[in-house]
């Protein structure tokens, strides 16, 4: 049940944060549960976060004892009490036990450099580093990089990193600067939102020693610390470069880490198993998001999956297991009622669920056909009928932007003219001036994954409504994601946003891919292509170009409008509003908000069982 000092605390978040979370403050343990708020229909405006590059210092040391500069787990562990548990947030006393929980999806990969996915970036997180991490206010900090400088000459931009002392491999050995070096040039190879304009900055990497090393860049670019330490999408994981070199081109396989946990095993669609790493050193700020001390106190943490929704639910309130990540809304009063045993976490401001259309598909594609069916869809579509299928009305609302209502971005992208149209009549002339002729339209349709699944049911009635022949593709999330992976097999993609939301540079309905891309590539099926004689993607790579360039945050401002402009005309995602995310847990589970939880995936650091009897258990 979630506590309203919590919830309180996340309103003023999402209020002045540069990041919009969802809670701050350390969870209390109470005796008797509080009166469970009903979110409003309004979120509360975020600031943006900058785009300048910002220079880190080392860190300095929380004053507790036993968490030095250089201490590990073990010595942790080893060491003295730290005062009352309930009272300092390292003590040595929180270490132990197991945690269960289960993603909201099928985990298809855990490899967050080459997948997108939230279901692998949320277990990926809590194995592998990043150079630099995305505090509680939005800003850039450090991670496995302790600092970095920048310094400009006549030949450019330098920018100098420092390693952070004490840093290990799950299986030997310490990050080095080849490793940094292998792992960018991979992220680089397949990211398609900040790598394009790093690419053509990038001039060599220097390894000065084992623990300094230099980016070399033709001109200094905020653009550079923002992707490396950007909260959603691909991931600029650290990895060792034999592994890199071993999957360069593929995902990943092998999965050694230099984070709090340690992979043990994988029974795919199954189980996952991650071992504490005792010989981790953790930073010694605050946590806040992604940044600052990142303690595993469990001893073990096991990813469970279920499909069935119900059923999840069900195990959490029975105690089979300890945590859900994300349900739908219509499970809400069900956690109300039992929250003598649960809890629950609302996520603000929340995801916006959304659709995005395959133009490999000629149908669909990018021709003036394509683009009269794709704006006939987005004319067929009656938001507020898919809304409704996330619950209450307290738990969602309708959104007419392309990025995330409630925080700035979200004022520019707004178009009322072309969202949520509800016009069966426009999107029948529109049907008709294109020639369609009912060519079969396939709808992925995850029914593993609960806050995507109700897309699909008057998604579909909405397009047979206006004469298309609709076929509904049922997958599970993994499934999902390996069909849209290549451009056959499918035309219209359910899913939501969240992470892809906090930048214009990332966000999905904004992507383009370059003239040396095909088609069939998966960066093609879902941008804008460039310089292929299709006007809409020369304009919006320009428009990319323009916010990199702009001096201001008036100038960004406006360009994203121009660019949420021409993407509202000539269509590829259409969103259809904003609903905030549920997370269910064991109300033993101590400190879920210290880190906040930012929509994009799950966050088990920092938190610990309040009871010693489960403290005991480790079963390693």
């Amino acid at each position: 049940m979630l506590r309203h000092s919590v919830y309180m605390l996340s309103l003023l978040a999402v209020a002045t944060l540069i990041v919009t979370v969802a809670c701050g403050g350390d969870a209390e343990e109470e005796a008797e549960p509080a009166v469970v708020p009903v979110p409003t229909n309004t979120p509360a405006a975020a600031a943006v976060a900058p785009t300048v590059a910002p220079t880190a210092v080392p860190p300095t040391a929380v004053p507790v004892a036993m968490f030095e500069p250089g201490s590990s787990i073990a010595d942790i562990l080893a060491g003295e009490e730290i005062g009352d548990v309930d009272s300092e947030k390292f003590n040595k006393n929180r270490f132990g036990g197991v945690i269960r929980w289960v993603p909201q999806g099928s985990v298809g990969n855990m490899d967050s450099m080459f997948s997108s996915s939230a279901v692998g970036r949320g277990i990926n997180w809590h194995f592998q580093d990043l150079l630099a991490s995305w505090n509680a206010e939005g800003v850039v900090s450090p991670d496995l990089a302790d600092s970095w400088t920048v310094r400009e000459d006549s030949s450019g931009a330098h920018y100098t990193f420092v390693l952070r002392e004490g840093r290990k491999w799950h299986e030997g050995g310490k990050p080095l600067p080849e490793d940094v070096e292998a792992s960018i040039l991979r992220w680089m190879s397949r990211d398609t939102s900040f790598a394009p304009i790093i690419e053509p900055l990038w001039q060599s990497f220097e390894k000065v020693d084992d623990d300094t090393f230099i980016i070399h860049l033709s001109e200094p670019t905020g653009i550079l610390m923002t992707g490396l330490g950007y909260v959603g999408g691909l991931q600029v994981n650290m990895m060792p470069k034999a592994i890199v070199d071993k999957y360069p081109d593929d995902l990943a396989q092998e999965f050694n880490g230099s984070a709090p946990y340690m992979f043990r095993s994988w029974d795919p669609g199954n189980e996952i198993f991650f071992d504490r790493f005792d010989g981790y050193v953790p930073r010694t700020e605050e946590p806040g998001y992604r940044a600052g001390a990142e303690l595993g106190y469990f001893a073990q943490m096991n990813i469970v999956e279920i499909p069935d929704q119900a059923t999840r639910v069900a195990a959490v309130v029975t105690g089979a297991v300890d945590a859900l990540d994300v349900v739908s809304g219509d499970f809400y009063e069900e956690a109300i009622k039992n929250s003598d045993k649960v809890a629950v976490h609302i996520g603000i401001p929340g995801a916006q669920p959304y659709i995005g259309m395959n133009p490999s598909n000629p149908i669909l594609g990018y021709s003036e056909k394509g683009s009269l069916v794709r704006q006939a869809i987005a004319a067929a579509v009656n938001a507020e009928d898919i809304m409704k299928g996330y619950g209450d009305s307290s738990l969602w609302f309708l959104c007419p932007a392309l990025m995330h209502c409630g925080t700035p971005w979200g004022e520019p992208t707004t178009n009322t003219d072309f969202y949520n149209q509800n016009n069966p009549e426009r999107a029948r002339t529109l049907l008709e001036q294109a020639g369609y002729a009912g060519e079969e339209i396939r709808i992925v349709d995850p029914t593993d994954f609960p806050t995507i699944h109700p897309i699909v049911l008057p998604l579909k009635q909405a397009l047979e409504n206006v004469g298309m022949n609709v076929k509904v593709e049922a997958v599970d999330w993994a499934g999902a994601l390996a069909l849209v992976a290549t451009a056959e097999g499918w035309d219209i993609f359910t899913t939501w946003a969240s992470s892809a939301g906090y930048h214009p540079l990332f966000a999905v309905a904004f992507r383009t891919y370059a003239e040396d891309k095909d088609i069939a590539d998966a960066v093609g099926v879902w941008g804008y292509p460039v310089g292929r004689g299709y006007e809409t993607g020369d304009k919006m790579e320009q428009l990319k170009k323009d916010f990199v360039a702009a001096t201001t945050r008036e100038e960004q401002l406006a360009v994203t409008k121009k660019m949420a402009d021409l993407a509202w005309v000539d269509p590829v995602w259409v969103p259809f509003g904003q609903f905030y995310q549920l997370r269910m847990y064991d109300k033993d589970i101590m400190d879920v908000d210290v880190r906040g939880a930012p929509v994009g995936g799950p966050m088990y650091l920092n938190q610990w069982w309040s009871d010693p009897a489960r403290t005991a258990e480790d079963p390693r």
